[in-house]
């Protein structure tokens, strides 16, 4: 728990009328008993914590009061805390900016073992860049794991949370399960498009998203060795790696860019059950809806150890290409200072002589 989370509803304003937000936590709270009992946190100590809200949320330090009418220090297991953000909170545009500005990982994930799933859902949720979770019916999927409670949000949203206090983060996830226990639906392009994940030739050059096919399954009667398709880690780079701002020449203020700017780098990644994708899911990923092959390497992977390498690598690979395009705006505005003060310097030569 590395960032005590609170939730909208345990929000509360000052009774002084000042605005200010508290928050308080019973003693039975797990977040409580683990302030208290694992940090060692004591009257007085600040805490980080942070704010879930569908704007992306907050972070800041928090100082912990025990609560009202209950301040026997000595008995931790009974004490509740009170909570003091020690900063006020943004504006919500201020706070969509800012999500709207981090990398971004959509995961669409064939529907793997229950308890498999019911692992993933924190691992997941930790990873910062991850904003969308699908689960889908795969042709090679189990139809028994249809009627499984880790497809339930009664189970995953606090094994969400949980994960996001892990990774200290504040970003809200949303999960779409497409598994239809009536409907039997499995992957298809108008489920594909429905979900907004099939690449549009609109010759947008701004376009940051990179769209990645995983298939972490093998073919038992296959001996021979396919060519492995390039590392996953190449093809984020190759595909999102494009400057974010641009700068025009003729604009006026050094600081300024021009309107054309590019969304933060992203990346949809498709990862296929034990047992692997069929051929026609490949062709239809690849082929009919943008896809690109990409390799983990050669290992045959379990779904949860490919679900996190497949995070871990593009998850660093967006971070780096977010790095390089910042880099070539600050660059770039650098540059174009430079410029304007010698074009300035020649003017006032000129005016001397």
């Amino acid at each position: 728990m590395n960032l005590i989370l609170i939730k909208p509803d345990e929000r509360s304003t000052n009774a002084s009328g000042d605005g200010a937000i508290i928050i308080d936590l019973s003693p039975n709270d797990e977040r409580t008993q683990h302030l208290l009992n694992h940090l060692n946190k004591k009257n007085g100590d600040s805490v980080s914590i942070g704010f879930i809200d569908s704007y992306g949320g907050w972070k800041c330090k928090a100082i912990i009061q025990y609560c009202p009418n209950n301040t026997d220090n000595k008995n931790k297991n009974g004490i509740g805390v009170r909570l003091l953000p020690t900063s006020n909170e943004p504006s919500p545009s201020l706070k969509q900016s800012f999500s709207a500005s981090l990398p971004q990982i959509t995961l669409l994930l064939a529907l793997p073992f229950p308890a498999r799933l019911k692992y993933l859902w924190p691992v997941m949720a930790s990873f910062t860049s991850v904003t969308r979770i699908i689960i889908v019916k795969s042709t090679l999927s189990n139809p028994e794991f249809l009627h499984s409670k880790a497809l339930h949000p009664s189970t995953y949203d606090p094994l969400i949370v949980k994960g996001m206090s892990q990774g200290g983060r504040t970003r809200p996830i949303s999960v779409d399960i497409c598994v239809n226990e009536e409907e039997d639906e499995t992957i298809s392009r108008s489920l594909l498009v429905r979900l907004g994940l099939v690449a549009t030739n609109d010759g947008i050059s701004t376009n940051t998203t990179a769209r990645i096919f995983f298939d972490c399954g093998a073919d038992e009667n296959d001996d021979t060795t396919p060519p492995l398709p390039p590392p996953a880690r190449d093809l984020v780079l190759a595909e999102c790696c494009c400057e974010r701002r641009t700068m025009s020449d003729t604009d006026d203020d050094a600081n300024s860019t021009s309107t054309t700017a590019a969304a933060a780098p992203s990346a949809i990644l498709a990862i296929g059950p034990e047992r692997g994708w069929t051929d026609n899911e490949s062709n239809l990923f690849v082929n009919d809806c943008g896809f690109k092959s990409a390799t983990l390497g050669s290992s045959i992977l379990r779904v949860d150890t490919a679900v996190v390498s497949a995070l871990s690598v593009v998850s660093a690979a967006l971070e780096e290409c977010q790095r390089m395009s910042n880099n070539n705006v600050a660059g770039e505005v650098d540059d174009r200072m430079k410029r304007k003060r010698s074009d300035s310097m020649e003017r006032q030569r000129k005016e001397l002589t």
